[in-house]
């Protein structure tokens, strides 16, 4: 149950971002433009309108007796043709003139193996033969020359090679990029109470959804369109391919065989681009994350490139004009995204020529191959995101798990590269304890309560329980939140309703939502996106989704960053509220005032070192010790005068 309220969250914050919806758009209008243009079919070239030209050459040249000095039986063979051209271009019916135009290529090929016809090539010639003999069997022989005359079946099947593969697949590709931003730093899906095998798998599952979800939407207007205006259409229509390079075999279907192969061929390339794009995404550190869906880009973008297929046709060359089958094509997934023709077919009458003349690149072995290569990059990404954590728990386990209810670190010892940030620092945090941590900018502040949930760099040494569970647990979230300052724990496309609906499900512990909402003055926003709202606005929603989780540490970084007077006060009295429920807040301020108020001790980030004083408030608080520490505060001059004055 918690695994799929984890799904649902994610579905959310992909399928709400406005780019994955601008690249389905861009999609569809693609797809759909050929037959809204009216742009020409290859039927144009197997039509009357051809024919026509081809009679009145033919009859030219007899008129001007180019035969006269041929052999009889080529006259004759002349004749014929002209005879059949012309009642091809007179009938009305378009089986009788499919059986016509088979008639004339069955000459044409006799002509070509007696070798009295140059031009076209054998496999060419049968290819026409067998797409007008299976033509001139439908209850609909009908040519269409245009997009636009096509039905829903014919239009899709003829115009879905049309977009190259790269563009079926980035709705998808873009959802890994959306998805890993949601689940990476410091958000709220990042600190989720998941298990890193239950979040990857979990992932997956949403991508591989979001994958097949994407491909619908784009092909449905493809289908709708041309289906209101001209039909279904007949699923027996006749498709011929023509297969290789060389032309090495001629491949008949229907488009009834060829739009699920298409989709099915759609729909596993986009599986293994998205699945790759994460597992690679998932290797990468933080700040390199996009680095997966730009691999994925530039995988299915190789085999488009020129020097690519010329470099692959060099290597299979036999010498004799002819392309050798590779062996290892089968289990190469560039094959099959090199060759998608050749896999998925294409309701062109004859199309383009499969690059590769290999028969064993199939849709089964296609499915197979992408996908094992996809997840097979999947666990060896769930492979180092598990040695990661198990570093993390050889670091946790160094120190002995304290007893009792208190969140506890024990010797860290914290680094960005090669810069020391702390050494050796330890404290505890009791339950209902208010803890202030101060130090100057850039002293580590930040730094070490990222560390703390082991979400920042990487701890080098020492050890961080709470309640006696290890920060490498999945129970340790559930029971320690990160509020960084900024919002950054918030997603700007969901609404404050969607974070507190987040919260309240992935979290265990019941809050009284409703109240709080009211008490946090919420209420009047929770249909407004994030991004619509006031930093102090966002400021405030952040927090009131830390109070929703329950949790029984809250680690919060500048949490009264601009919060105006009113809303500083509140949240101050809320958190008292809290300690006097047991829960225990670590936070960073740089309104010293306002730790006096809240904190019962001080924690102070002073030359790589971690110690805790108590306030002496009768002598100065927060600020005595900061000016103890760190040297007294500035002063000026006096006020600064504005321009124009004396």
């Amino acid at each position: 149950m918690h695994m799929l309220r984890y799904m649902q969250a994610l579905v959310k914050v992909v399928v709400k971002n406005p780019l994955l919806w601008v690249l389905i758009l861009v999609c569809q209008l693609l797809l759909v433009a050929p037959f809204i243009k009216g742009d020409a079919t290859m039927g144009y070239f197997l039509g009357k309108e051809e024919l026509d030209v081809a009679l009145c050459e033919s009859r030219k040249n007899m008129e001007e007796g180019v035969y006269d000095s041929a052999p009889p039986e080529v006259r004759e063979r002349a004749q014929e043709r002209i005879s059949l051209m012309t009642r091809a271009c007179l009938t009305d019916d378009p089986a009788e003139y499919a059986r016509l135009r088979a008639q004339l290529l069955e000459g044409d090929i006799a002509d070509f193996k007696a070798g009295n016809l140059v031009g076209p090539t054998e496999k060419s010639l049968e290819s026409q033969y067998r797409f007008f003999i299976q033509l001139s069997e439908q209850n609909d022989a009908r040519i269409y020359e245009t997009y636009r005359e096509a039905p829903a079946l014919f239009y899709f099947a003829a115009a879905y090679s049309s977009l190259p593969l790269l563009m079926w697949a980035l709705p998808s590709i873009a959802s890994v990029a959306l998805l890993n931003r949601a689940v990476r730093g410091k958000r709220l899906l990042a600190q989720a109470p998941l298990g890193r095998f239950a979040a990857l798998a979990s992932q997956v599952l949403v991508l591989a959804l979001l994958a097949v979800g994407s491909i619908a939407l784009i092909a449905l207007p493809a289908f709708l369109v041309p289906m209101v205006v001209n039909g279904m259409g007949e699923a027996s229509y006749p498709v011929v391919n023509v297969l290789g390079q060389d032309e090495v075999a001629v491949i008949e279907s229907t488009v009834g065989q060829i739009v699920p192969r298409a989709l099915a061929m759609l729909v596993v390339a986009a599986l293994f681009a998205t699945l790759l794009a994460h597992a690679v995404s998932r290797l990468m550190p933080q700040g390199a994350m996009s680095l997966g869906p730009v691999m994925a880009v530039t995988l299915l973008a190789m085999p488009m490139v020129e020097a690519y297929i010329r470099m692959g046709s060099l290597l299979l060359d036999t010498g004799n004009g002819a392309l050798a089958p590779d062996p290892l094509a089968p289990y190469n997934p560039l094959a099959y995204l090199n060759d998608f023709m050749n896999v998925a077919g294409c309701a062109n009458y004859w199309p383009n020529q499969a690059l590769l003349a290999d028969e064993r690149l199939t849709l089964g072995m296609a499915a197979i191959v992408l996908l094992g290569w996809a997840f097979a990059a999947l666990a060896l990404a769930l492979g180092a995101t598990c040695l990661r954590g198990r570093a993390l728990a050889r670091k946790d386990a160094a120190h002995p798990a304290p007893s009792g209810k208190s969140m506890v670190a024990q010797g860290v010892t914290l680094a960005y590269g090669m810069h020391p940030v702390l050494e050796d620092a330890s404290c505890e945090q009791a339950p209902g304890s208010i803890t202030g941590l101060i130090a100057p900018n850039g002293a580590g502040k930040t730094t070490l309560l990222e560390a703390l949930v082991a979400l920042g760099p990487t701890r080098r040494a020492g050890s961080v329980h709470a309640n006696g569970v290890a920060s490498a647990q999945a129970a340790f979230r559930k029971l320690v939140l990160y509020v960084p300052c900024d919002a950054g724990l918030l997603y700007p496309n969901l609404t404050a309703a969607d974070h507190i609906k987040l919260a309240a499900a992935l979290w265990p512990d019941k809050v009284d939502t409703a109240k709080l909402i009211e008490l946090c003055g919420l209420a009047g926003y929770l249909n407004k996106p994030v991004r619509a709202y006031s930093s102090g606005m966002k400021q405030q929603l952040a927090l009131a989704v830390a109070y929703c989780t329950g949790a029984r540490y809250l680690l919060l970084d500048e949490p009264m960053n601009a919060l105006d007077p009113g809303n500083v006060a509140l949240n101050s009295y809320i958190m008292k509220r809290l300690a006097a429920q047991g829960t225990s807040i670590l936070l960073s301020s740089h309104i010293l005032s306002n730790l006096d108020e809240l904190c019962d001790s001080l924690m102070v980030i002073w030359d790589g070192s971690l110690a805790r004083v108590t306030p002496n408030r009768v002598r100065g608080g927060a600020r005595s010790v900061y000016e103890r520490t760190f040297g007294a505060f500035r002063t000026y001059g006096g006020p600064i005068e504005e321009d124009g004055d004396a």
